[in-house]
Order: C-alpha cells, then structure tokens, then sequence
C-alpha cells in the first residue's frame, strides 16, 4: 500500500539546459524517442483515488480566493495517476501567479474525519516572495549589453498582482525606463494582462538617426490549450516618437524627422517546441507577427513576420543541424512612403552573419534606410569542442559553428513572380563561415565566427574575417 508519496526534485540539467530524459514527446524527430527503462511499468490509472482534502502552508499575503481557484480541480480526480498529474497543474497554477519563491507537493493518505478509504490529501508547502524586491542586473538586447536598475513590488493585492519599474542603459547608447503593472488569472487558458508605461531614446548609427519614445502598451497573453505549447499575444500601443538626426545624416534621412503618432493592434503566435531557447538541440520554432497600425494617429501600415527554425540531432544529440527562416512584409495603408523608423532592415551577427549590422540593403548618401520586404534563411552545424575538453561541466557551453546564410532587402516586384524570381537571383546576399556559440546560461549566447562574404551588394557593409554576437534570438 502506497503511504506517503513526495513530489521528486526535477533532474538538474546540463551545461547545455537539455535532459533528454525529460524532453516532452511530439517534438520531431529523434526527440520523439522515449528513454530506454528495464524498469517495470506501473499503471496507475488503475489505483482507484481521490482527493480528500488540500492545504496550502506558508501563505500570508496572498487571498484564500485565488487560492481555492487554483486547487479546485484537484477534487475532479479519480484515479492515482490523475492525482499525480492535476496536482502538478496546481503547482503550475500557483507558479503562474508568480507570488511564491518555492513550491512543494506532499502527497499523503488521508487520515482523520472526513476521509475515505480511497483519498489523500494533497499539501502545498510555498514561500512567499518579499513585498518589495530589485537590483542592478545584465542582461543582452540587439547585439548589446544592456544595465538594468529595477524594482519589483510582488503580489500587491494577494492575487498575483505585481508592479514593475526598471530603468535600462545599453552599450550601443540606447536607455529606456519601463513601468508595468501585471494581473495574472487562474483560468483555463492562463490569461496575463499587462500594463506598460515606457520612454527611451536609441540611437542607429548606421541609419543616421536618432529615435526617442514615449508610449502606452497594454498587453493581454494566453496560451492555446488545442495546440500543445502555443502562446499568444494581443497588444495595443500608442507610442509618440521623434526622429532626429545628426551632422552625417542624408538628405533623405533628414526629410523623415519630426513627430508622429503610432497607435496600432499587435498579434504574435508562437508555437516553440525546442527543448531550449539559446542553443537547441531539438524541436522547432514557429512565430508569426501581424501589426496594423492607424487607429488613429499619422502612421498607417500592415506589417507582417514569420520566423521559423528547426533542429535535428545526430549521434544522440551530439551534432545538431539547424534551419532558419525569416521573412517579413510591410505594406503601406497610404501614400505616403513609410518611416524608416518602421521599416526592415537586415544584417548583422543575429540576423544576416558576414555583414555589419543594419548594413544590407538600399542607402541614402551613407545611411542605410531599410525596405518593405526582406527575407533571410541559414542552415548551422553545431558540435562538441575537438577532444571535448572540460567535458560533462564547463566544456559544454562551448560549440563549434560553421554555418551558410543569405537574404535579401528591398522594395520587391511582387505583382510578377519572373521579375520577382530575377531580383532575388541577381540581389541575394550570401556569407558563410566557422567559428564558436557559447551559451551564456539561461541569459543569452555569444557567438565568435570568422566570416567569408561570398556574394554582396555593392554599397553593402561587409565582415570579411572575425564577427562578434551576443543575444537571444539569432537567424
């Protein structure tokens, strides 16, 4: 007879953030493989169970309401291994109101009144967060390191709602100040609204301008429980944004600075079943972002993105094969041409290796300006150090690289696909090269590659020999 059951402690996961032990099926490929056991199998649908009786330990600030929300379809189990599973989901439920610093689960007969001969009792030993946390942290945006000061002010009202300001200086001259308050619900899709109050100013050198912000976004995400690990995100921003420019800025740069008023809706659906964000080693990524923007306001357009990867392991994970896909078109609402604040540009270690960043594509005197299509796509090799040194520890983080990408910028004949077909053959932009991927722990990644431009256009801005990058999201 079962007696006293204790949630176990996830597995620690490698230098690489990847148990294959624990990677969740359905995510393609060899990844699909259940781990090999001669351990016998236990069914434990077939140990007739309920629940009794749940408790939650530590609570001080946080509502009995919200509480009783998240626990109460554990009472709907009738099986042992349901038991198992929704009280799990209940520890997610409360993980999600993002109040508590640890989550226990202790599972137990059920004793005293009120018990049955087939219940337990299910306890949730937690520790709250403190009322007012913050700090100076690091952390890695667009190819640069970015100084964050913030505060956080955690479950303020005792459901979840928590208050945020954070004020942030980049090394490429960039800073931002953000407030946002945040209201998490128990509910079948997990809905998060947010509210954002930001400003900053970034400078684009190779651009020849300078754009300052200051803007409201609001924000309300949710996941798609039809489709295992889809997220969504709906948003709206109203942003006024000043554009200037400085003593090398183009004529044509120079027409476009002033004022204007964004106001726009926002979708981004994301399906990402990689085992890890900063170096995968299987599973895919597809997100897809709309944006129309003149709701109001002097700026009109629909902007749409798509952003694919797919990795394949070799040799029990070992190799990894990697494919990306980025394309993006923007289409103007009026006749305006579109402000270069809004448009596409390509180039640079995340998104175009072998060229500078921003560096690709139609220019103006000494500025590059961007377009109203772009596209780009690569295929990676990723393997362990020769000899493997510091393996199974530090060793790991380290990978070689060697990669070929291409892409291509412009304002694009859509209307003829032979005339379509002949820009892309005569245009593209292609680079190839080997080099080292760190991942930078749960953070970001550095890579360092030495890169051979092999086509390019004339006015391009081209790394022909060593390439530095460091960020989240590259091609």
């Amino acid at each position: 007879m079962i007696e006293t059951i204790y949630a176990k402690e996830q597995p620690r996961k490698g230098p690489l953030g990847f148990n294959r032990a624990e990677v969740p099926l359905g995510q393609g490929g060899p990844c699909d493989e259940p781990p090999k056991s001669e351990s016998k199998a236990v069914n434990l649908e077939g140990i007739t169970a309920r629940v009794d009786r749940v408790t939650v330990e530590g609570l001080s600030r946080t509502k009995d309401d919200i509480i009783t929300k998240a626990v109460q379809d554990l009472f709907t189990a009738s099986n042992f291994e349901e038991v198992i599973k929704k009280a799990h989901t209940v520890r997610q439920n409360l993980q999600s109101l993002n109040c508590f610093r640890s989550i226990a689960i202790h599972i137990d007969t059920s004793s005293g009144h009120g018990s049955s001969p087939d219940g337990y009792e299910v306890t949730y030993q937690v520790s709250e967060l403190k009322r007012v946390t913050g700090g100076v942290t690091t952390s890695v945006s667009d190819n640069a390191g970015v100084l964050t000061i913030g505060g956080f002010f955690p479950n303020l009202y005792g459901r979840g709602e928590s208050l945020r300001g954070e004020f942030s200086y980049g090394s490429n001259k960039s800073n931002n100040t953000n407030i946002s308050f945040v209201k998490p619900f128990i509910s079948k899709y997990s809905p998060v609204i947010t509210l954002s109050a930001f400003g900053g100013e970034t400078d684009y050198p190779a651009s020849g301008f300078s754009l300052a912000e200051n803007g409201l976004l609001t924000d309300l995400s949710f996941i798609n429980n039809s489709v295992e690990r889809m997220k969504h995100k709906l948003q709206y921003e109203s942003n006024w944004r000043r554009l200037g420019v400085g003593r090398q800025s183009s004529f044509f740069v120079r027409n476009k600075t002033g004022s204007t008023l964004k106001s726009c809706i926002r979708h981004i659906a994301t399906l990402d079943k990689r085992d890890n964000p900063i170096l995968p080693i299987c599973g895919s990524l597809v997100q897809i972002k709309t944006e129309l923007a003149g709701l109001g306001g002097n700026v009109n357009f629909v902007k749409n993105e798509v952003n694919l990867q797919l990795n394949y392991p070799l040799y029990d994970g070992d190799v990894v094969i990697q494919g990306g896909l980025n394309v993006g078109v923007l289409n103007p609402l009026s006749d305006e041409d579109v402000n270069v604040a809004d448009a596409f540009y390509l180039g640079g270690p995340t998104s175009l290796r072998g060229f500078e960043p921003r560096a690709v594509g139609p220019k103006q005197d000494d500025n590059y300006v961007g377009a109203n299509m772009y596209w780009s796509a690569a295929i990676h090799c990723y393997s362990p150090l020769p000899f493997r040194p510091a393996y199974g520890g530090f060793g790991d983080f380290f990978k070689l690289h060697t990669f070929i990408n291409c892409g291509n910028i412009g304002q694009f004949n859509t209307s003829d696909p032979q005339a379509f077909w002949d820009e892309q053959k005569d245009q593209i932009r292609v680079a190839a090269g080997l080099g080292i991927a760190v991942k930078l722990g749960t953070m970001a990644r550095a890579e360092l590659n030495y890169c051979f431009p092999l086509k390019a256009g004339a006015s391009d801005g081209k790394v022909e020999g060593v390439q530095f990058g460091i960020g989240i999201d590259f091609l």
